[in-house]
């Protein structure tokens, strides 16, 4: 803050230190709620009050996700926090939405929304969403800065909220929910088909397939039993216009024009790189694309050709 002359207001180079002071913890059903470090877990203990309240809907919203039942790093998950009770509120009858920021390229989120889902709850994503809450019939409910996460949100760090039961402010909150929820850009699938998750990934990493979906190939026998004998998903590679690099398995494929055709070909490296799901794992959350790679999803569909 720049020095002002006013004696009616603060200079902040100015202000000498004071001790700790010891804030009253919420008692009503309105007011703030905050997260002090490891002690003062006052938002953790509204949301938990909030969920166990719903009788026919309940939202959540947060932009991050983690510890609930996914361990991070030394941090073990912590299901009491918010897992358990959205469990037990799915088993009586209610109605749970969770909207949350769509992030593939952490593995907490997506393990994360998976368990939810598995438990009954929708999960709504969206690729802008950063508000939390927590709003059940919309009649009791908070808004927060923190995320649904343990040692930077629920149980540890420094953030604050409003318990807002019965008031104006929660039921404009839910309209607002309600619309973003309804305007959401992304959708969460479980286990979808390699086609549909090529067409459809959110992965600023990754790009989608350059070639025909249907692709007249070349191969020897032995290169065409090896690929058809694969399971799972198939990852390419590329760099520039030059070869095509097919992943599957712990196997590798080149596929190459020459004289007007497609030629497929077994990799040198063929049974001795990582495989295709740690490779995938790693471009979607740690491995920066070289500049000038393109890497993705191969949905094609390879057709034989006689020799």
């Amino acid at each position: 803050m720049p020095p002002d002359p006013d004696p009616e207001r603060y200079r902040v180079e100015s202000r000498t230190g004071r001790t700790r002071l010891t804030v009253t913890a919420p008692t009503g059903e309105t007011g703030p709620i905050w997260t002090w470090g490891s002690e003062e877990r006052h938002i953790a203990t509204a949301i938990e009050d909030i969920v166990d309240r719903a009788q026919t809907d309940l939202i959540l919203a947060t932009f991050s996700v983690a510890n609930m039942t996914y361990q991070i790093g030394k941090h073990p998950p912590q299901p009491h926090l918010l897992f358990d009770p959205v469990r037990r509120a799915v088993e009586r009858g209610v109605r749970v939405r969770m909207f949350m920021r769509g992030r593939n390229n952490m593995d907490a989120a997506r393990a994360e929304a998976a368990t939810f889902a598995e438990a009954g709850v929708e999960i709504v994503p969206d690729r802008l969403n950063h508000a939390k809450a927590a709003i059940a019939d919309g009649r009791h409910g908070a808004l927060f800065s923190a995320n649904f996460l343990t040692d930077l949100g629920l149980t540890g760090g420094i953030e604050m909220g409003m318990r807002l039961d019965g008031t104006a402010a929660l039921t404009e909150a839910v309209r607002y929910y309600e619309h973003a929820m309804d305007q959401a850009n992304m959708t969460f699938v479980r286990d979808p088909s390699l086609g549909e998750l090529a067409g459809t990934l959110y992965a600023e990493a990754l790009t989608p397939w350059p070639l025909p979906n249907s692709l007249e190939v070349m191969a020897d026998d032995h290169t065409w039993r090896r690929l058809k004998e694969q399971q799972g998903v198939v990852l390419y590679e590329r760099s520039g216009a030059s070869t095509v690099t097919l992943h599957s398995g712990s196997d590798r494929w080149q596929l190459d024009t020459a004289n007007g055709w497609w030629w497929l070909e077994q990799d040198s490296l063929s049974g001795k790189s990582r495989k295709t799901s740690e490779i995938f794992e790693a471009w979607l959350t740690r491995e920066r694309t070289p500049e000038g790679v393109q890497r993705g999803l191969c949905p094609a569909v390879l057709v034989r050709m006689p020799l």
